[in-house]
């Protein structure tokens, strides 16, 4: 191996707005409210050929060779999108060129996690995530933009699951409808606007594909892009959960259930950025990515990542707003409610199991590298869990650990005199 990642892809960031547990994203993300009428209609249109493709993509066989064409539409949306916002995203880009990774990780830490600033250091270094404090509305969409459109653009020339082409779908539909204004639906592109693009801009990693080849560039790519799409998704997620907890909490199941729906189709779509993330050989993993990543004293690699810790607090905070339902007997509302409730689940449980199935991709029989630093310092006699025993242990308690929310009852329908 005779590169590193920060070479392959020296320019390669990410902005996603720094979020502390006690804050909204509408707290951290300034001027959402004073978005104006055409950015909001560039926005719409990119949620709304999303939810066509989605829509497509779950109700038609599809070819590989008609994957481009289908996806022309979105692209061109994501293209007028970012042209519209990019002095923005510049201006975004030129103020945080001075903070380093350190700095920024010092005042978004949440006091009492200082042990914890090492992991998230190292995460943020080496996926190139720069958190920035008071990022203004049409900055994000400009970040938010370039990492969706970054994806899209490889999305047809992947040989990825269909169920995970969908799934980054609906959470792509979910993140800029996010951003409309109350009553402001998705719009997709009229027909004369969805015109295959006329010229094609070539990808990332084919222009970086000289320094260290094409397999390389493109696994380092999809590493990356996956990785980035994966931190919008999970800061979207979260905000969806803590209102779904909000309006459970209030007796409000109407508005709990749009909101758990919201959060739903996110967090499935975490999974299959996961997947997108990992579509490459397990050799090219083994000989060139995989050095490149530093190993640290945490045990669960995932606590390293400060995003997907924020997730994790929304869901857990819908979690104990539903088992105090339950512990009330409080019923919800109808038994809509519950199968979201029950969908949720199920795809919370499979994320985990999809991890094993990824790690097995990748590491094999092997452990991960988190595992190598504490299992190092047990007895020599005690045999070590690698990667998939570890995952399976996790499935196992995501499953039970909901058992009482999902013993909640539903409310017997009101019977007409």
């Amino acid at each position: 191996m005779s590169h590193k990642l920060h070479d392959v892809f020296p320019t390669l960031k990410v902005y996603v707005p720094a979020v502390l547990p006690d804050q909204r994203l509408n707290d951290a993300i300034l001027g959402l409210d004073q978005l104006d009428k055409e950015t909001l209609a560039h926005v719409a249109k990119v949620a709304g050929n999303a939810d066509q493709l989605l829509t497509h993509f779950g109700s038609q066989v599809v070819t590989l060779p008609e994957m481009p064409g289908l996806f022309a539409p979105l692209q061109r949306s994501l293209h007028a999108l970012f042209a519209h916002v990019h002095a923005d995203y510049q201006a975004l880009t030129q103020r945080a060129t001075d903070k380093t990774s350190e700095e920024t990780v010092r005042w978004q830490l949440p006091e009492g996690t200082s042990e914890l600033h090492n992991g998230y250091n190292v995460c943020d270094h080496y996926f190139r995530f720069v958190r920035v404090r008071d990022m203004q509305a049409r900055e994000w969409l400009g970040t938010l933009t370039f990492v969706t459109l970054a994806t899209v653009e490889d999305l047809p020339y992947t040989l990825l699951n269909w169920d995970e082409v969908i799934s980054l779908l609906a959470a792509i539909t979910e993140m800029f409808a996010w951003a409309l204004p109350e009553g402001m639906d998705p719009a997709p592109s009229s027909e004369s606007e969805s015109l295959p693009l006329a010229a094609e801009t070539k990808p990332l990693w084919q222009s970086e594909a000289e320094n260290v080849g094409r397999t390389v560039a493109i696994a380092y790519y999809r590493l990356l892009i996956g990785h980035h799409i994966w931190q919008h998704i999970n800061i979207v997620g979260r905000e969806c959960f803590e209102h779904s907890a909000e309006a459970f909490e209030k007796g409000d199941d109407e508005e709990g259930t749009r909101w758990l729906f919201k959060a739903t189709r996110l967090f499935r779509g975490t999974t299959a950025s996961m997947w997108y993330a990992s579509i490459f050989p397990l050799q090219t993993y083994q000989t060139e990515l995989r050095p490149t990543m530093v190993e640290t004293d945490s045990i669960d690699a995932q606590q390293q990542h400060l995003t997907y810790n924020l997730l994790k607090h929304g869901i857990k905070r819908f979690k104990t707003v539903m088992e105090t339902r339950v512990t009330n007997n409080q019923p919800l509302h109808s038994e809509q409610t519950y199968t979201i409730l029950k969908q949720f689940h199920e795809y919370y449980v499979q994320d985990m199991e999809q991890h094993i199935l990824v790690a097995s991709s990748k590491v094999g029989l092997d452990a991960s590298l988190a595992q190598k630093i504490w299992q190092s310092k047990l007895p020599a006699n005690v045999r070590a869990k690698n990667a998939m025993d570890l995952l399976r242990d996790m499935a196992g308690l995501r499953r039970k650990d909901w058992q009482k929310v999902l013993s909640i009852p539903v409310a017997e329908p009101e019977v007409s005199a």
